[in-house]
């Protein structure tokens, strides 16, 4: 939607990337230096439901949304049919980018943030959410997911 796309339930493009960090207590946990890393087997074909994943997402945006907006706050019918299942256009909604990816945020477990933006002159809720936040290095962290909650009635 923030692109101007059509609805399509195709995301196109699906990136995984593999990130090496460890945190601090799983390191003093498993007695390793820091310059030690953990590796984990990946083996092709990995499986992930974009859908499934996209919709965890909107779950999370959704209730931190009606937390501070209410149940009336906002147009919900779209979003919460995606969240059940009855939307199939999830990258309409969902979406992100690792272009430019910012640096990890010590002390933050996860980010959720909420936004208002015009989309074709109507005033938008916009969800943000970046999962293990803290995680990473100094120069790139998790990616940051946004959701195309709706139209905000405030």
């Amino acid at each position: 939607m923030l692109t101007g796309a059509e609805q399509t339930a195709d995301f196109k493009t699906t990136e995984l990337h593999k990130f090496s960090y460890v945190p601090d207590h799983f390191r003093r946990l498993l007695s390793l230096g820091t310059a030690e890393t953990l590796t984990f087997p990946l083996s092709a074909p990995l499986r992930l439901s974009e859908n499934q994943f996209s919709r965890s997402l909107a779950k999370i945006a959704y209730c931190t949304a009606v937390t501070r907006y209410g149940l009336q706050g906002f147009d919900r019918k779209t979003i919460t049919d995606f969240i059940l299942g009855n939307y199939p256009y999830a990258p309409f909604l969902v979406g992100g980018s690792t272009d430019a990816v910012l640096p990890s945020m010590p002390g933050l477990d996860h980010l959720i943030a909420l936004a208002e933006i015009p989309i074709n002159e109507v005033k938008t809720l916009l969800g943000f959410v970046r999962l293990f936040a803290k995680s990473g290095t100094a120069a790139e962290g998790m990616p940051i997911y946004t959701v195309v909650l709706g139209a905000s009635v405030n």
